[in-house]
């Protein structure tokens, strides 16, 4: 392979890679924007319910999710849920 031959064959993988980056930077932003709007809602929201709560009734509702989430993740339960 000649010098020239190289030389094209590195450009055209260089110019894929680049295409590749692009499009995987473009579809990160567009699901960025797609999942951050219902976040900003559900933040919103909560922070609308809590408002006024006192910090005991935060901590309990949320050790409460994580003790659910923990016992669902169990392996007994995979027969359940999936």
């Amino acid at each position: 392979m000649t010098f020239p031959d190289y030389a094209l064959f590195a450009a055209a993988i260089e110019h894929r890679r680049f295409w590749t980056a692009l499009t995987i930077a473009i579809l990160a932003v567009a699901l960025a924007l797609l999942l951050g709007v219902p976040f900003f809602i559900a933040m919103a929201v909560g922070a609308t319910l809590f408002h006024g709560a006192s910090d005991l009734l935060y901590r309990r509702i949320a050790y409460a999710i994580i003790a659910v989430s923990a016992l669902i993740s169990l392996p007994v339960f995979d027969r359940v849920f999936r």
